[in-house]
């Protein structure tokens, strides 16, 4: 098994491993967290998650689309950029659709899809990331 794999599997179990202490931790501090009858369903479909990500892992890792330098960085700036600027105009009640409550159209998400399908998965995925936690501040 070479390091690159081991660390990956390790990083995977890491995150296991934080979910279930964040799941302890929150129902030992609020009540409306505890666990109910449907934990296990949820640590099921965490694992699921975990394996797609490992396989996806697998059968991609021979590929250069992962790599990051500096071109992906300032990529994924200019679409962190866009996403929040877009997402700043269009949030609201801009193209709501009447018929239906809760159903609007957001333009602004095309922009991380676009992003990833262009320059590469991690572009796209930074590229919304950025700007969802710029549109949380």
């Amino acid at each position: 098994m070479n390091r690159k794999l081991l660390s990956v599997i390790v990083a995977l179990v890491a995150v296991l491993v934080i979910f279930m202490l964040v799941v302890w931790i929150g129902g030992a501090m609020n009540e409306s967290l505890k666990l109910d009858e449907t934990a296990l369903l949820r640590f099921v479909f965490v694992g699921i998650g975990l394996l797609i990500v490992f396989v996806v892992y697998l059968l991609t890792s021979s590929s250069g689309v992962w790599e990051v330098g500096t071109r992906q960085v300032v990529y994924m700036a200019i679409g962190a950029a866009l996403y929040a600027v877009f997402s700043y105009l269009f949030n609201g009640t801009v193209f709501a659709v009447p018929s239906v409550s809760q159903v609007a159209l957001r333009p602004a998400i095309a922009i991380p899809m676009f992003f990833g399908y262009a320059f590469g998965p991690t572009v796209g995925f930074f590229t919304g990331a950025w700007a969802t936690c710029l549109a949380m501040r």
